[in-house]
C-alpha cells in the first residue's frame, strides 16, 4: 500500500515560499557541470570528502528540484487512488486467480521435489509402441510449436505412474517440467491457466484473464492445435473458461469460445523436421483426401515450413487395404531396405501416416530384410501409440 502524502498542495507552496533565496551567478553550463561531477563521484568506490560550503548554490538548486518532485508525487498519488478504486471493482476476479495460482504452485512443488525429466536423443525409430509399455507407465504427448510457430511438433514422454494420479496429473507434471529449448522448440508450456478434468472425464482449461492466446491468428491457431494430442486419452471436447466464467473471447474468431471439439482423424502425412541435433517426424500443415496422396506428399519437401521428405523419391511401393484395419505395403522388385537409421525413420513415418487414416497395423512385403532395428517384418507391424519419444520421467 502506498503511503499517503501528509501535505496538501497549498502546504507545499507555503513551504516553498519560506525557503531562503539562493544566489548563483554562474551560468547554466557551470551549474550542470558541477552537479554532474558531484553525482559521478558517488559511483566510485572511494568517496572524497569535500567542503560543503563550496556547493551551497548547487544544494539550493537540488532542493528546488526535490520540492518539484514532491509536488509531482502528490499528483501521482491522487491518480493511484483512482486506479485503486477501479481495481476494487475487480477484486473478486483477482481473488479467484490467486486461489488457482496457489493451488497450482503447490502441485508444482510436489512434482518437482520428487522427480527429474531425462531427455533422449536417438538416431533410429523414436516412436512409442505398445509392446514397449508396461502397466507402470503412462505416455504424455505435448504438441509444441517450432521456433517460428509454423509446425506443431508432437513430442512424447514416458512417465512412471505414481499412486492414484490420473493422466491429467501427469500431463500437468510434464508441462511444468519440460524445457522446450532443450528440444530446440518454442517455449510454450505450461498453459497460462489450470488444466483439469471433471468427474465425467471432460477436460477443462481455466485460463487466467492475463492470457495472450488471442494476440493474433498465429497464437490462436497454435493454441487450438495444442489440444489435438488429448485425443489419445479419449477426450472429444475441451471446455474453456476464463477464471471461473465459461468461455473466453478470441479476437480473430470474433466471438467467445466455450468449447473445442477434438478431431480424432486429421489425415495428415509425416515429414522430417530437423532444427538441430533433434530430428522429428512432424505432421504436414494440410490434410489429404486419401492415403495414396499422403504417401506421395511424403516424397516432397514443404519449403515454407522447412519440412523434408520422409520417403526417398526412388522408393516405390504399392498399397492395399486388408481386413481388420490393416494396410499392405509391397515394395518394388529388387528393393532392399538399408540397415541404417534413416530407413527406420522412413518405416516409422509410414506407420504414423497409416495411423492418421485409421489403420492399426501395416504388413510390409518385399523389404529385402527380415528385420530392421526394432521392426520384424514376418508379421504386420503395429502403428506407434505416440511419436517422437524425447524424455523419460521416473
Amino acid at each position: 500500500m502506498k503511503r499517503k502524502n501528509q501535505y496538501s498542495d497549498q502546504d507545499i507552496i507555503q513551504l516553498f515560499k519560506q525557503l531562503p533565496k539562493a544566489t548563483d551567478r554562474r551560468n547554466l553550463d557551470e551549474v550542470y557541470s558541477d552537479v554532474k561531477n558531484a553525482l559521478d563521484s558517488t559511483h566510485t568506490i572511494h568517496y572524497k570528502r569535500k567542503k560543503y560550503w563550496q556547493f551551497l548554490p548547487v544544494a539550493a538548486t537540488v532542493a528546488i528540484f526535490f520540492i518539484v518532485m514532491l509536488i509531482g508525487t502528490n499528483v501521482i498519488t491522487n491518480q493511484d487512488n483512482q486506479i485503486s478504486t477501479i481495481q476494487k471493482f475487480d477484486g473478486e476476479k483477482k481473488e479467484k486467480i490467486s486461489i488457482m495460482t496457489e493451488k497450482e504452485e503447490e502441485n508444482k512443488k510436489e512434482f518437482k521435489n520428487k522427480r527429474d525429466l531425462v531427455y533422449l536423443i536417438q538416431d533410429g525409430a523414436r516412436g512409442v509402441y505398445q509392446n514397449q509399455l508396461t502397466k507402470r507407465h503412462e505416455i504424455v504427448t505435448l504438441s509444441i510449436p517450432d521456433e517460428h510457430s509454423q509446425n506443431i511438433i508432437p513430442v512424447s514422454f514416458l512417465v512412471e505412474k505414481v499412486g492414484d494420479r490420473t493422466w491429467i496429473d501427469y500431463y500437468n507434471e510434464i508441462m511444468d517440467l519440460v524445457n522446450e529449448r532443450t528440444l530446440n522448440l518454442s517455449d510454450y508450456y505450461p498453459y497460462d491457466g489450470k488444466l483439469d478434468i471433471d468427474e465425467n472425464g471432460t477436460v477443462e482449461l481455466y485460463l487466467y484473464s492475463s492470457h495472450q492466446y488471442d494476440l493474433g491468428s498465429t497464437e490462436e491457431t497454435v493454441f487450438f492445435k495444442s489440444f489435438e494430442q488429448f485425443a489419445q486419452y479419449g477426450a472429444k471436447e475441451i471446455l474453456i473458461y476464463e477464471e471461473k466464467d465459461p468461455g473466453t473471447y478470441f479476437n480473430h474468431i470474433g466471438s467467445e469460445v466455450h468449447s473445442f471439439k477434438i478431431d480424432n482423424s486429421t489425415k495428415k502425412a509425416y515429414l522430417f523436421y530437423n532444427p538441430s541435433k533433434q530430428k522429428y517426424l512432424s505432421p504436414t500443415p494440410h490434410s489429404f483426401n486419401s492415403i495414396e496422396d499422403a504417401f506421395l506428399a511424403m516424397k516432397e519437401q514443404v519449403e515454407s515450413h522447412k519440412l523434408e521428405p520422409s520417403i526417398p523419391r526412388s522408393v516405390e511401393f504399392q498399397i492395399k487395404e486388408l481386413e481388420n484395419g490393416q494396410l499392405s505395403i509391397r515394395f518394388s522388385e529388387g528393393f532392399s531396405l538399408k540397415e541404417i537409421p534413416e530407413s527406420e525413420r522412413m518405416i516409422e513415418a509410414i506407420l504414423l501416416t497409416a495411423k492418421e487414416f485409421g489403420f492399426h497395423a501395416v504388413q510390409f512385403e518385399n523389404t529385402g530384410v527380415m528385420e530392421l532395428g526394432m521392426y520384424r517384418f514376418e508379421k504386420p507391424v503395429e502403428v506407434p501409440i505416440a511419436p517422437n519419444l524425447v524424455g523419460i520421467l521416473d
